[in-house]
Parts: C-alpha cells; sequence; structure tokens
C-alpha cells in the first residue's frame, strides 16, 4: 500500500473499520480496538530513504484517522496500535495523538520497552500484545549456522522475567498476552507452544504462575 498517495484504499478501509467496529462493540469480549500490527517497521521491506520515512508518517497518520473514525463510532472501549518495534512510537507520538495506548511486540528485549518508554518521554501507556522467549531472530547461531533454540528451561525462565518486565511497570504498562498458546507442534510451535499436542511444557506452568499467582491443581 502507498500510504501517501491512496486515497482510495484509505478510505475504503476505514469503512471497513466502521463495519466491524459497529458489529463489536457492544460484545462483552471487546476490550478494545487495535489498528495494524507491526506496519511501521515492517514499511521496510517495501521501502527506503526518504520514501520510507514519508510512508511511515503517512501510515501513522491514517492510524490515527481511523482512531477518530472508532471514537466517533464507539467511545466505550480504547484504540491501540501495534509494532514491533519501539522506535515507532514517536511517529505515533507526532501523528497519532488521538491513540489511546501503544502496544508492543517483543520477545527476548521486552524488558528494554520500559528503558525506551522512560527515555522517549512517552505519556501514554502501552500493553504487550505479543510477548516469550527470544526469538530465532534475536538468538546467536549454533555451529551449523542455524538459530540456537534456549531451552525449555531457559524458556520458562524468560516468561517469567518478561511478567516481572511488566508488572514492574505499574501503572504504564498495562498487561501482556502471551505468544503462541496453542498445541501445533511445527517450527514456530516447537520454539514457542506451552502445550504442543496437548502436552504440558515447563513454560506453561511458568505462564500460569504469572497470571494466576499459583500452580496448584497441576500434574
Amino acid at each position: 500500500v502507498d500510504y501517501v498517495t491512496d486515497t482510495a484504499y484509505k478510505a475504503n478501509m476505514l469503512d471497513e473499520f466502521a463495519k466491524w467496529v459497529e458489529t463489536y462493540k457492544s460484545h462483552p469480549a471487546t476490550l478494545m480496538w487495535n489498528v495494524g500490527n507491526e506496519s511501521v517497521l515492517g514499511l521496510q521491506n517495501c521501502y527506503s530513504g526518504a520514501e520510507l520515512e514519508a510512508q511511515r508518517n503517512a501510515y501513522t497518520s491514517f492510524v490515527n484517522d481511523v482512531a477518530k473514525k472508532i471514537h466517533a463510532i464507539d467511545p466505550d472501549h480504547p484504540v491501540t496500535s501495534t509494532d514491533a518495534w519501539t522506535g515507532a512510537w514517536p511517529y505515533y507520538q507526532r501523528n497519532a495523538p488521538d491513540l489511546d495506548l501503544y502496544s508492543m511486540n517483543s520477545y527476548g528485549d521486552i524488558c528494554g520497552v520500559r528503558q525506551d518508554w522512560e527515555e522517549g518521554g512517552y505519556t501514554k501507556p502501552y500493553i504487550i500484545t505479543e510477548t516469550g522467549p527470544a526469538g530465532e531472530w534475536e538468538v546467536p547461531d549454533d555451529a551449523n549456522g542455524v538459530p540456537d533454540e534456549p531451552t525449555d528451561v531457559q524458556k520458562a525462565e524468560a516468561y517469567t522475567k518478561a511478567w516481572n518486565c511488566v508488572t514492574g511497570h505499574q501503572g504504564v504498562a498495562l498487561g501482556a498476552t502471551v505468544f503462541h498458546y496453542g498445541v501445533e507442534h511445527d517450527f514456530g510451535g516447537v520454539w514457542f507452544n506451552l502445550v504442543p499436542d496437548g502436552l504440558k511444557r515447563l513454560s506453561y506452568y511458568a505462564l500460569k504462575k504469572a497470571y494466576t499467582g499459583s500452580t496448584a491443581g497441576d500434574n
């Protein structure tokens, strides 16, 4: 998408957002609206240089247009937008003042999110929309040039550390959802899933303790 010039796309998407907000604004499971995922970072795969800057500014300005539209339809739920890079926050701060909070996908570096928030002088709270142990893009390669997957013990400890970093930023970090709570045993499942094939890994217990305070009643 060319966010600088494609006004037809943006008009269509505003209508699309409005349709879904109307559909779900009164649903009891609706917590908030999240406009876009990892696009400020991801635009680097499509553009570079001055054009990349222009697209990032145009994209976050469009996110603000969507946020305004959502607020007009549904004043009862906050609006956020997710990225995987705190470097996106200056764009949101500059171009999307109608967002109520920010959202971040962060794995091995999750404890750095608080530092970036404080050093950037931000005022809006944030939630962590994805987290978990260090991903294959964050770990060193082994002797064969393959990402060196953490052990199950290290992964379990990473969930505990991540949760402590989120809850430690009181009043600013408003919570977290963890990726990836599934049963698959594909590449992502082996790396991240807590219950692959329905089997509880150490990470499952670490996360249950983080969210509930106890693993009582579990085998």
